[in-house]
């Protein structure tokens, strides 16, 4: 279709007539293919003799037809366009072409026909959807890659980026991101311009998409080749775990895989819930979402008995965070490698298998047998493989160890009777000895049958809870698996705490000793993505590699971040050494955060420049400005749930997602227990597998990957906040949550944490204390004054002075000491 290029200096008027105009033809497209789908299937349903007449009922079972399955598809596809069909519009004019092409991308693509061609909607994962979101204004040639792994260039010249959003059928906002004649620095404000109107919408109870704002370097991260391992560092609210989600879809798009070919590592159930409905959206079905501890009891077949939670900050285990480090590390896998080989030699028995005087097998037979003939099997494997193929062989043996011991009596009865010929008073003798020859057959069969079993039996598969534990309370074991690495103190230390139960932390040294001993092929995945990444040790990371088909990862998350007790942490170094230091390995760094407003995010920055090698990975904010961090110390907690009360009362009108945190599980119950009378508020834990919205009471260690329109930390007082680095990145996770408003309170005086920002950086509202110290220095000021005029204070004057709790009025009062010349005015 050929364009005018006069369109380009419409005004927003016209802008919307004329994408209105655009967006009625392809509802009407929408309505007619429908009808014409419709009526095509309920024909075919009736000429099947299919019952359900309705295509959003016919279950997979009932359409034998796949032509039926089709006219379903498509049918499915048009009721998703109905309400929003598109999101961006490009203008575009191939190479050795002379038409300019209006093309419109969306969520959901459709092929209207060749008749409505200009009313097709491209899928945003698509060559052409590349071409919108990597490339400017003006002449462009992009390398992209098709949907047979071919890679091939668009050249053209781009004359128009339109983001279009469109809710409910209706276009609510228009805005050209980049069109001809104006600068990349004019491009770039108009671009954030848009960013930040999307922003500002506020939160929602399920992670969006952002088909309609992926920004360039976004792009470039989720079109990534599968071959690749993704690392990315991102701060708080620059949008990685909705970059990897996007990223999962683009695979499934580009390289024909499906939902069960990609799994999903989120940081617990509350925040899958959260991502629950994007990788749908984005036409990603069936991929397994769940957290590590989840997946590793997936694989294993059965509950990990954890005894202590590290989030809770249980008094138990504090004293004991080497331990936990040491297991988390790649030091601690070595450990269990050893240990697994140990677990070799301990797996048949050391003797030969044998049946009264004679041997079926030596033991250097059975050992070369199960070391050799099944040496290419995982343990448990080559245990069952074993003893089958022995149960086999010692049948063909039973036949003919029993065959020669019958034969052996039967030649001893035939000498006896050859030795006996003409003694008729030993025929009895004789025939008692051939009747037992049956007798002793039948129990050479039943013992061979016992001690082969009993031999069987002996050889059991190694269960892999059950032998991790042996080892990390078991000194001697500990010692032997070790071999020099740690010393001996440490070990101590290990089976010490060990006794007490197993932690979060022993999951992966479980799951890493289970896929030593068993075959897990079964749970191979050709994408692994893995979110808030910095909560997972280098052990973790590692044994997830052990479930990848390809080595194709998505790995997000942010040091800043890091909030478990204890865990041993990675770093850039450690991620290249978990990889082999592969050169498929892309690191990134994204610092712009999108999430909070240019003074959350600047208050956020400060919290944590102090950490080592914070300053490589601070926040950088857009300029999308509100409120400064509100502080408020009060005196006790009955005026904490006071002035909780009173922000919800200004703040909340319905609409907005609203965070009241604590630090502890036992402080939310606290705060949910002396608000639930007075407001309508949902009290959020670990089991809970969904976030509502509305006013939450949550704990701190939650919040990580969710979002609130405002954030209320109820308990930022010294005693529950020191200043630490865990502390630090614990306030920085709840501050960096908001979008819009965060407030901080104190019982008492604040964490020192938040008292070393600069004081410009954040507003403090005037505590009960201030006021006193303010109204009584304004009190000395009156009667110092008067003593001063005049030699003294009259006693009444001085009491009235004493008991005045107005502000205001003693301003006043000051004013007119200092002016007047007589006592009796003052009076």
């Amino acid at each position: 279709m050929a364009l005018n290029l006069d369109y380009l200096d419409r005004d927003d008027e016209l802008r919307f007539k004329e994408e209105n105009s655009h967006l009625s033809k392809v509802k009407n497209a929408i309505k007619e293919e429908e009808k014409r789908l419709g009526d095509e299937l309920q024909k075919k349903v009736k000429d099947n003799d299919l019952k359900s007449p309705l295509y959003q009922k016919i279950a997979d079972e009932e359409v034998s037809n796949s032509y039926l399955q089709l006219l379903s598809d498509k049918l499915i596809k048009l009721d998703k366009l109905k309400y929003s069909p598109y999101s961006a519009r490009m203008d575009f004019q191939y190479d050795g072409e002379d038409e300019i092409q209006r093309i419109y991308i969306g969520e959901v693509p459709y092929i209207f026909g060749t008749d409505t061609e200009d009313l097709n909607i491209y899928d945003w994962r698509s060559p052409i959807g590349d071409v919108y979101y990597k490339g400017g204004i003006g002449p462009c040639e992009v390398v992209v890659k098709d949907r047979n792994g071919k890679l091939r260039t668009i050249k053209g010249k781009s004359y128009l980026k339109r983001s279009i959003v469109i809710e409910k059928g209706q276009i609510t906002r228009i805005q050209d991101l980049e069109v001809v004649g104006k600068s990349k620095e004019d491009e770039k404000i108009i671009a954030d311009k848009n960013l930040i109107e999307l922003l500002n919408k506020g939160s929602d109870t399920k992670l969006k998409n952002i088909i309609a704002s992926i920004q360039k370097d976004q792009n470039d991260i989720i079109r990534e080749d599968i071959s690749k391992v993704v690392f990315i560092q991102g701060c708080a609210g620059s949008g990685k775990s909705t970059i990897a989600l996007h990223r999962i879809s683009y695979l499934i798009y580009s390289y024909n895989l499906k939902g069960e070919d990609i799994l999903v590592i989120a940081p617990n159930k509350l925040f899958l819930n959260y991502i629950s409905t994007t990788l749908p959206e984005l036409d990603v079905e069936n991929a397994l979402q769940v957290t590590y501890k989840d997946f590793a009891e997936k694989v294993i077949g059965e509950k990990i008995p954890v005894e202590y939670d590290l989030n809770r900050n249980n008094e138990k285990v504090n004293q004991y965070e080497d331990v936990f480090k040491i297991k988390g590390s790649l030091q601690f896998k070595e450990i269990i490698n050893t240990y697994a080989e140990s677990l070799l030699i301990k797996a048949i028995p050391t003797r030969d298998l044998s049946i009264y005087d004679k041997t079926l097998y030596t033991y250097k037979d059975l050992q070369n047998m199960f070391m050799v003939q099944f040496g290419g099997y995982k343990l448990n494997e080559r245990i069952e493989r074993f003893k089958e193929y022995l149960k086999n062989q010692l049948k063909d043996k039973k036949e003919e160890v029993v065959g020669k011991y019958k034969e052996e009596l039967l030649n001893q009865l035939n000498l006896f009777k050859k030795q006996a010929e003409g003694y008729k008073s030993i025929d009895d003798e004789i025939s008692m000895f051939a009747d037992e020859i049956d007798k002793n057959v039948n129990r050479m069969e039943r013992h061979f049958d016992i001690i082969v079993g009993e031999y069987l039996n002996s050889i059991k598969e190694f269960d892999a809870i059950e032998h991790y534990l042996e080892l990390i309370t078991n000194i001697e074991l500990l010692q032997r698996a070790n071999e020099g690495r740690l010393d001996d103190k440490t070990l101590k230390r290990i089976v010490e705490f060990s006794s007490k139960g197993f932690t979060e932390q022993d999951v992966a040294g479980i799951l890493y000793l289970f896929s030593l001993l068993n075959n897990t092929d079964s749970f191979k995945y050709k994408h692994i993505a893995i979110d808030e990444s910095q909560d997972l040790s280098p052990f973790e990371i590692f044994t997830l590699k052990l479930f990848s088909d390809n080595s194709s990862f998505t790995i997000v998350g942010d040091i800043n971040q890091s909030i478990v007790p204890f865990k041993q942490t990675y770093n850039i170094n450690t991620v290249k050494k978990i990889f082999d230091y592969s050169k498929n390995l892309k690191i990134y760094n994204i610092k712009r955060s999108y999430r909070s407003t240019y003074e959350i995010v600047m208050f956020a920055r400060e919290l944590i420049k102090c950490n080592d090698g914070a300053s490589e990975y601070l926040p950088e904010p857009l300029m999308r400005m509100g409120d400064k961090p509100l502080v408020i110390e009060k005196e006790n907690n009955e005026e904490i749930y006071d002035r909780i009360i009173d922000i919800i009362k200004e703040k909340y009108h319905g609409k907005e997602n609203i965070a009241i945190i604590s630090k502890t599980v036992d402080g939310c119950e606290r705060l949910y227990e002396n608000l639930k009378s007075r407001m309508s508020v949902n009290l959020i834990s670990d089991d809970m597998k969904e976030y509502k919205g509305g006013i939450s009471i949550i704990p701190a260690y939650l919040t990580k990957g969710l979002e609130f329109d405002i954030v209320i930390i109820a308990d930022a007082d010294k005693e529950t906040y020191s200043d630490t680095l865990m502390d630090r990145n614990l306030l920085y996770v709840q501050i960096t949550r908001a979008l819009h408003n965060v407030y901080i309170l104190s019982k008492g005086e604040l964490t020192p944490i938040i008292e070393k920002v600069d004081f410009d950086l954040y507003d403090r509202e005037e505590s009960a204390h201030d006021k006193n110290i303010k109204l009584n220095t304004v009190k000395e000021l009156i009667i110092e004054t008067i003593k001063d005029k005049f030699g003294s204070v009259p006693y009444e004057l001085e009491i009235a002075v004493k008991k005045e709790s107005d502000n205001e009025k003693l301003k006043k009062m000051l004013s007119k000491v200092a002016v007047s010349e007589d006592i009796k005015e003052i009076m």
